[in-house]
C-alpha cells in the first residue's frame, strides 16, 4: 500500500509546477507594457532622472548666488591660577557672535545664466536619454517576437517532418518505401527537433536576460504579444534632413553647450579682470553671571582690484585662455554632431530602401518555395519525386520562411532608427510616408 501511495504522489509531485503553469498561463508581454516598465525600473534613467531634479533645484534657486555667507557661534569661558588660586573663583564668561559676508563681483550674472543652462542641457539629456532606451527595448522586444515566430516555423517543420515519417512507416511497413529513404525520413525527424530546441533554448536565454533587465523573475514562461507590421517608408533623406536637423536632441545640446562655454569664458574673465566688492557685518555680545550685558557691533566693506589677470602667463590668464580654447571645440563638436546626424539620416533612409527590396525577394523566394514544396510532397508520394527532393523542398521552404522574417525585423529596426534619428515617434514617420 506505501508503494501504491508513493508511486502516486512522485509524479504528481513532478507535474504540480506544469499544473500551476497551466492555471496561471505564461507572462504576456505587450510592446507598450515593456516600454512603460522600462521607464519605471532602467537604473540609468533613474540616475538621469536624479541629475535633473538636481538641475532643476539648482535652476529654480540661482538666486541663492547674490545670499550672502552668514555665520552664527557662541563660546564659554572660565579660568583660575593653579600656582595661586583666589579665594573666590571668577565667574565664568560667555559670548556669543553672528557675522555676515557678501562677496560681489560682475562675473555673478554669467554664473546665474550658467546654472539655467546647465538645467536645460541636463533636460535634454533625459529626454535623449528616453528616446534611446525606447528605441532599444522596442528593438528587443521585435526580436523576441521574431525568435518566438521563428520557433513556430521550426516547430511546424517538425510537424510536417514527423506526419511525414508517419507515413513513410506505413509505406515501408507495406514494401512500397525502401529502407535507404525511410532511415532518411527518420534523420529529418531529429534533424528537425535539434533545430526545434536549439531555437528554443535561444528564445529562452534572450527572454530571460529581457526580463531580468525590466525587474521581471527570469524564469517565469513568457509570451510576447504582437506583430511586426510591416508599411512601406519611401522618404528623401535630404527632405527630412532640411526639416528635421535643427530640432534634433544632439544639435540643440551641442549649441546648449557652446552658449554655456561662452558664459564661462565670460564669467572667468570678468570674475579675474573686474574689481570686487566685499561687505561684512557682525556683532558679538559677552553676557556674563552678575555683570551688565556688553555688545558691540561692526560693519565693512572693501574694494578689490585684480591685477593678476591682466598679467599674460598668469594662471588667471591662462584659465581665460582655456575656457574661450573650449568654447571653440565646442563649436567643432558642433559641426561633427550635425555631419554625424546627416549621415545617420541618410544611413536610415538608404537602409529602408534595400530592405524593402529585400522584403519583396523573400516574399516571392517563400512563395516559391511552399508551392514547390506541395509540388514535392504530392510527387514524393506518387513515387515520382525522390525523398532527397522532398527534403530540399521542406528546408528550402522553411528556410524561406526564417529569411523573411529576419527581413521583416531588420527593416522594423530600421523604422525605429529612422525615427529615432529625426527624433519623432514611429506614428508621425508612418504619415508622413502616407
Amino acid at each position: 500500500m506505501k508503494k501504491t501511495i508513493r508511486s502516486f504522489l512522485v509524479p504528481t509531485l513532478l507535474l504540480l509546477p506544469l499544473f500551476v503553469w497551466a492555471v496561471d498561463g505564461p507572462l504576456v508581454l505587450t510592446l507598450d507594457e515593456v516600454i512603460e516598465r522600462a521607464f519605471t525600473h532602467t537604473v540609468s534613467l533613474k540616475k538621469s532622472a536624479i541629475d535633473l531634479e538636481t538641475a532643476r533645484y539648482a535652476s529654480k534657486n540661482v538666486w541663492s548666488e547674490l545670499l550672502p555667507g552668514i555665520s552664527a557661534g557662541g563660546s564659554a569661558r572660565w579660568g583660575t591660577g593653579w600656582a595661586n588660586p583666589p579665594a573666590t573663583p571668577p565667574d565664568p564668561t560667555f559670548g556669543v557672535q553672528a557675522n555676515l559676508s557678501l562677496s560681489l563681483n560682475a562675473g555673478i550674472p554669467a554664473a546665474m545664466k550658467i546654472t539655467g543652462i546647465a538645467y536645460k542641457t541636463q533636460l535634454l539629456d533625459y529626454e535623449r536619454s528616453r528616446i534611446q532606451l525606447k528605441t532599444n527595448v522596442t528593438k528587443e522586444f521585435y526580436r523576441l517576437l521574431t525568435l518566438q515566430k521563428n520557433l513556430e516555423i521550426l516547430n511546424e517543420k517538425l510537424k510536417n517532418t514527423e506526419l511525414q515519417l508517419q507515413n513513410d512507416t506505413v509505406r515501408f511497413n507495406n514494401g512500397t518505401l525502401n529502407e535507404l529513404n525511410y532511415q532518411r525520413s527518420r534523420v529529418s525527424v531529429q534533424t528537425a527537433r535539434l533545430s526545434f530546441n536549439q531555437a528554443r533554448s535561444s528564445f529562452f536565454n534572450a527572454t530571460a536576460e529581457f526580463l531580468y533587465n525590466l525587474g521581471y523573475d527570469e524564469n517565469i514562461p513568457v509570451e510576447i504579444s504582437g506583430a511586426i507590421e510591416i508599411e512601406r517608408i519611401d522618404l528623401d533623406a535630404e527632405i527630412l534632413i532640411t526639416k528635421y536637423l535643427p530640432q534634433h536632441p544632439e544639435i540643440i545640446s551641442a549649441l546648449a553647450t557652446i552658449e554655456r562655454l561662452k558664459l564661462t569664458a565670460l564669467q572667468r574673465t570678468l570674475t579675474a579682470r573686474s574689481p570686487s566688492i566685499s561687505l561684512s557685518a557682525g556683532w558679538s555680545g559677552t553676557p556674563a553671571i552678575g555683570k551688565d550685558f556688553s555688545d558691540s557691533f561692526s560693519a565693512g566693506a572693501s574694494i578689490s582690484i585684480p591685477v593678476e589677470g591682466w598679467i599674460p602667463g598668469t594662471k588667471s590668464s591662462q584659465n581665460i585662455k582655456s575656457a574661450a580654447a573650449d568654447t571653440e571645440k565646442s563649436r567643432l563638436d558642433l559641426q561633427n554632431t550635425e555631419n554625424a546626424a546627416k549621415l545617420a539620416i541618410r544611413n536610415a533612409v538608404e537602409n529602408l530602401h534595400n530592405s524593402w527590396s529585400s522584403i519583396e525577394i523573400a516574399r516571392e523566394q517563400a512563395t516559391l518555395a511552399e508551392r514547390a514544396y506541395d509540388m514535392a510532397r504530392r510527387g514524393f508520394s506518387q513515387g515520382t519525386v525522390p525523398f532527397i527532393d522532398l527534403e530540399t523542398t521542406r528546408n528550402s521552404m522553411a528556410e524561406a520562411a526564417q529569411q523573411l522574417l529576419n527581413e521583416e525585423y531588420r527593416y522594423k529596426s530600421f523604422v525605429l532608427d529612422l525615427a529615432a534619428a529625426l527624433n519623432v515617434d514611429v506614428e508621425e514617420l508612418l504619415l508622413m510616408a502616407r
